[in-house]
């Protein structure tokens, strides 16, 4: 099996898209408000945090696709989940740290940290959304479906991909159904509409378009981008009208799907268009991409400290902050992840010693 990582821009890219999203509802949503009092319709760290589950998938599923990797013995299926790991855990880990200690190591805070460690906040009501750091549910979300990819592996050589995607569309179209009603303190989700079955769609979703590129199923057609901008339109639409007509609230189970179908438009777009185009090219989203965990992770703790701010330049300060704070995280657990390297000099000392 080959070892060679295919490097494809666009999916950076996409990073970058699903970033800019989520920081624009979290952050500059918020200053806008504040400045003209006008609130912009749909909720973009929603959509943005769909985006990265169904890049996720994509991503996860291409080397196993491409027989670069496989999960057939026991040791396939730890190598796996050691690589995740190693992958999630440091970064994660520091900020939950450093946040502890500027909260004053609050007893909330700290269980709130051992609930997202251990996965167990998405069943818990209070801590769905984490106190210590509320975007961490995605990432939970992120590392539950990690838990199960392995066998979602070994499932596709049994039926295909495709039966998977129909099978689970069913799926999580019938859990968001039985949560629709659940009285939560948020509109756009709650713990069973927002759990891992039901959004495990997003994630196959994004395995079944790796799988329709690189067998060669995707053609570019510019007509894909204003297809992406009319069905991501039309989602928002339908999730406003669910959430302002409660006889209509129905609407809300199909909005996740149409989002989708924007989605798969502007990736496929983006995957299939010449890479000597400009947006593939462009150093600065490429780089947002790469580093998209590290500002994940950061980017609210950061905001609560700009909370009375509201002008532009406070704003450019806080990206400043957040950049820089985002890039330390990627160079350090991310990139070099220090954590890695200490492992092995500890493992490397005790060698020596026992020899």
């Amino acid at each position: 099996m080959t070892k060679r990582k295919i490097i494809l821009p666009a999916i950076d890219i996409l990073r970058a898209i699903a970033l800019m999203m989520v920081l624009y509802q979290h952050t500059l949503s918020r200053i806008l408000i504040k400045a003209t009092g006008i609130k912009v319709p749909f909720n973009f760290g929603f959509e943005g945090v769909a985006l990265f589950f169904i890049l996720s998938g994509f991503v996860l599923y291409q080397p196993y696709l491409l027989k670069q990797r496989e999960i057939k013995t026991k040791a396939d299926f730890l190598n796996f989940y050691k690589k995740r790991f190693i992958r999630l855990y440091p970064a994660l880990i520091v900020n939950l740290v450093i946040l502890n200690i500027v909260n004053g190591f609050n007893r909330k805070y700290f269980e709130s940290s051992i609930l997202v460690i251990s996965l167990l906040s998405q069943f818990s009501v209070v801590n769905f959304f984490p106190l210590i750091n509320a975007v961490l549910w995605t990432l939970v979300i992120e590392i539950m479906f990690s838990l199960i990819f392995p066998f979602l592996i070994y499932i596709i050589n049994k039926i295909t991909l495709r039966q998977i995607l129909i099978g689970t569309l069913v799926l999580s179209l019938f859990i968001r159904a039985l949560g629709i009603n659940q009285i939560f303190y948020s509109d756009y989700t709650n713990p069973i509409r927002g759990s891992i079955l039901g959004v495990l769609d997003d994630f196959i979703v994004g395995m079944y378009l790796c799988e329709l590129y690189f067998n060669n199923k995707l053609k570019f057609n510019i007509s894909y981008f204003p297809y992406s901008i009319l069905f991501f339109i039309f989602a928002g639409l339908l999730f406003e009208i669910s959430l302002s007509f409660y006889e209509l609230r129905f609407l809300n189970l199909f909005s996740n799907n149409f989002f989708q179908l924007s989605f798969v438009f502007l990736s496929t777009a983006l995957l299939t268009i010449n890479n000597s185009n400009i947006i593939l090219k462009s150093n600065l989203l490429r780089s947002l991409g790469k580093m998209c965990y590290s500002f994940y992770l950061w980017h609210v703790p950061l905001i609560h400290f700009f909370t009375n701010s509201s002008g532009i330049k406070d704003y450019l300060l806080y990206l400043l902050t957040l950049t820089i704070i985002s890039y330390l995280s990627f160079k350090l657990f991310e990139e070099l992840n220090v954590f890695k390297f200490f492992v092995k000099a500890k493992l490397y000392s005790l060698k020596k010693i026992n020899r």
